[in-house]
C-alpha cells in the first residue's frame, strides 16, 4: 500500500514543489534552471517560522542599491528643477524616508498627466529585488505608464524578510500603515490617478495586499494576489469600499492550499490517523496510486533516500522523481496534494487560526463589491512556463460595484511558486489599468 509518512510532507514542501512547477516542460531542467528550494518554499510569514535550509541568502535579502538605502531621503524645497507641477517639491531618490523603497517611473512620464500607481509586495523570505526579478515588474510597468513602488518587508529575528498580514493589534498595523504612507507620500511628490491605485503580492506580499485591500480601500482601488490567503475570519474585514481583485492560486499549491486550512484552536485528544484521513478524503486518488506500480515505486524510492536536508538525498530524491514516467508524476502529487488539503498530515497539537479556500476569499469580495453572484467564465490563459497549450482557467464578476471586477485565475497542477511567462506579468497589469474605480467626489 502507498504510504506517506509525516516526515514526507516536510519532504515534499522542498523538494516537490520546485520539482512540479514544470510538469509538461520539454525536457527536466527545472532542477538546474529553475528557482532555488528557499525561493520555491517562500511560506507566509504567519506559519510558525521556516526552517534555515528555506531561508534566502544574505546577498538575496540585500536591498537592490544598499548604497541607497542607507541614506534615507531628504526632503527637498521646490525649485526651478523641481518634478510635477509647480506646487509639488522634487521627489527623493527614494520613498519611505528611514525605510526606503524604490520606484520606477514611466518611462514616457509627464509631470502633468496623472499616473496609475501600484506597489508590489514580495514574498516571506525574499526582497524586491527578487521579486522584479520573478515577474520582471519594473521594465513592465515602466512601459505601461504605471509608478511602480518596491518595498522591502521588516526583518524579523531570523534575518528574513516578511510582511505582517495577519496579527492584530498595534504591531500587525505596522507595514499596513507603511504602505499607506508610501502610497501617500508619492501623491504629494507625483501627480497620481486616485482611480487606480493598486497593490500586487505575492504569497506573504499577496496576503498583505488582502489585508490593505479591507484597512485601506479608501487609497487602495484593485488589488492582484498570487498564491496568497486571507483572514479566516470574514468580519475581520468590516465594510471596506469596492475593489477590484484578481486572486491567482495554483490547485497544487501545498504551501498555501488552493482549498484553504482548517482552523485548529483546540487540542485534540487524538492525533490524525493519515491512512483514514487518505482512504477517506482521497478514496479516488489513492486508490489510483495505489494499484500502480510506477506510483508505488517512485513513492518508495523517495521515502528510501531519506529525509535528511543534506545534499545526497535531495539529489536522490530528484533522480527518483526524473526516473518515474510523467503521468505517473502527476498521479502521484495528485494524491499528495489531495491528502494536504484535507489535513492528513496536519499536527494536532499545532494551533493556527487557518484561513479560507481560494474560492471562498473570491466570494467574500464578490459579495462585498455588490457583483452579480454567478461568475463568468473568461477566455483560459498560458502562465506558465515550459507547459503545453493553457493551464489557466478564468472566472469573473463583472457589474460590481463602482465599476469594480472581481476574477480568478486558477491555475490546474501549477504548486506555490510556479515558472512564470511574462504574458502573466502583461496581463496582470492590463487588469490593473482597466479596472479604474468610479471616484464618488
Amino acid at each position: 500500500m502507498f504510504l506517506l509518512s509525516r516526515a514526507s510532507l516536510v519532504f515534499c514542501l522542498l523538494f516537490m514543489v520546485g520539482c512540479v512547477a514544470d510538469e509538461t516542460a520539454e525536457s527536466d531542467r527545472q532542477f538546474n534552471d529553475g528557482p532555488s528550494a528557499a525561493m520555491d518554499s517562500d511560506l507566509v510569514a504567519f506559519d510558525g517560522g521556516v526552517s534555515p535550509d528555506l531561508a534566502t541568502s544574505q546577498s538575496d535579502r540585500d536591498d537592490l542599491n544598499p548604497a541607497d538605502a542607507a541614506s534615507p531621503p531628504v526632503d527637498m524645497a521646490p525649485g526651478d528643477d523641481a518634478v510635477g507641477s509647480s506646487d509639488r517639491p522634487r521627489p527623493p531618490v527614494r520613498l519611505g524616508r528611514d525605510r526606503p523603497a524604490a520606484y520606477y517611473l514611466p518611462i514616457d512620464y509627464d509631470p502633468s498627466e496623472p499616473m496609475p500607481l501600484l506597489v508590489a509586495l514580495h514574498g516571506y523570505t525574499e526582497n524586491a529585488a527578487v521579486l522584479d526579478a520573478y515577474m520582471g515588474l519594473s521594465e513592465m510597468a515602466s512601459a505601461l505608464g504605471v509608478l511602480l513602488i518596491m518595498p522591502n518587508g521588516r526583518v524579523n529575528d531570523y534575518g528574513q524578510r516578511y510582511w505582517d498580514a495577519s496579527t492584530q493589534g498595534v504591531l500587525g498595523q505596522v507595514d499596513a500603515r507603511y504602505i499607506r504612507g508610501l502610497i501617500e507620500e508619492a501623491e504629494r511628490y507625483f501627480s497620481i490617478d486616485r482611480s487606480r491605485v493598486g497593490v500586487l503580492g505575492l504569497s506573504n506580499g499577496g496576503s498583505m495586499a488582502y489585508r490593505l485591500a479591507c484597512e485601506a480601500s479608501d487609497l487602495v482601488s484593485s488589488i492582484i494576489v498570487l498564491s496568497g490567503f486571507t483572514w479566516s475570519n470574514p468580519n475581520r474585514c468590516g465594510q471596506p469600499e469596492p475593489v477590484s481583485v484578481l486572486a491567482v492560486h495554483g490547485t497544487w499549491d501545498t504551501l498555501v492550499r488552493y482549498d484553504g486550512r482548517d482552523a485548529v484552536l483546540d487540542i485534540p485528544t487524538e492525533p490524525v490517523d493519515y491512512d483514514m484521513c487518505r482512504v477517506q478524503a482521497c478514496a479516488e486518488t489513492a486508490t489510483a496510486c495505489d494499484e500502480n506500480p510506477d506510483c508505488l515505486a517512485l513513492a518508495q524510492c523517495a521515502h528510501a533516500c531519506g529525509w535528511e536536508w543534506e545534499p545526497d538525498p535531495i539529489e536522490c530524491r530528484q533522480i527518483c522523481w526524473l526516473q518515474a514516467p510523467r503521468d505517473v508524476r502527476g498521479m502521484w502529487y495528485d494524491d499528495f496534494v489531495c491528502t494536504v488539503n484535507a489535513g492528513c498530515f496536519d499536527s494536532p497539537t499545532d494551533l493556527y487560526e487557518g484561513y479560507p479556500s481560494v474560492d471562498e476569499a473570491v466570494r467574500r469580495w464578490v459579495l462585498l463589491n455588490g457583483c452579480q453572484p454567478e461568475g463568468e467564465p473568461g477566455i483560459p490563459k498560458d502562465l506558465v512556463r515550459g507547459r503545453a497549450g493553457v493551464d489557466t482557467e478564468v472566472t469573473i464578476w463583472p457589474s460590481c460595484d463602482r465599476d469594480t471586477r472581481v476574477e480568478l485565475w486558477s491555475m490546474q497542477q501549477v504548486v506555490h511558486r510556479p515558472l512564470l511567462r511574462t504574458e502573466f506579468t502583461s496581463d496582470a497589469l492590463y487588469f490593473f489599468l482597466n479596472t479604474p474605480r468610479r471616484r464618488t467626489d
